[in-house]
């Protein structure tokens, strides 16, 4: 909690998803997955307009795997085919070092992976 009192005392709104986002996902590892959920829900809320698409996709993971924690494959996959990045995002995106996917085909698109039969 300190943490994320540190970050808001700061304005960093990266901090703050991200330790939001952690937060969620030691709730969830505590069997408390619907709270896990709104945890990561709401760092995203929080930092849709101000972070870079990584910190978001972090945010929509925990969101995610909280839901499939909970039994809940609707909601998870609902959250795992958004598309979080907006333009907002994007703008920020640019001025990263780090490698972004392209915002036109959402986040979720560009890691492969092999559905399981």
């Amino acid at each position: 909690m300190q943490a994320l009192r540190l970050a808001r005392a700061a304005g960093d709104v990266h901090a703050g998803a991200y330790v939001l986002t952690a937060m969620s996902f030691q709730t969830m590892l505590r069997e408390y997955p619907h709270g896990a959920a709104d945890m990561a829900e709401a760092a995203f809320e929080r930092a849709k307009h101000a972070a870079a698409p990584r910190v978001l996709a972090f945010a929509k993971l925990a969101e995610a795997r909280a839901y499939g924690r909970a039994g809940d494959a609707n909601a998870a996959g609902a959250v795992l085919a958004a598309q979080p990045a907006t333009r907002e995002s994007s703008a920020v995106a640019e001025k990263s070092s780090l490698p972004t996917a392209s915002t036109s085909s959402g986040w979720a698109t560009s890691f492969p992976f092999r559905a399981s039969a």
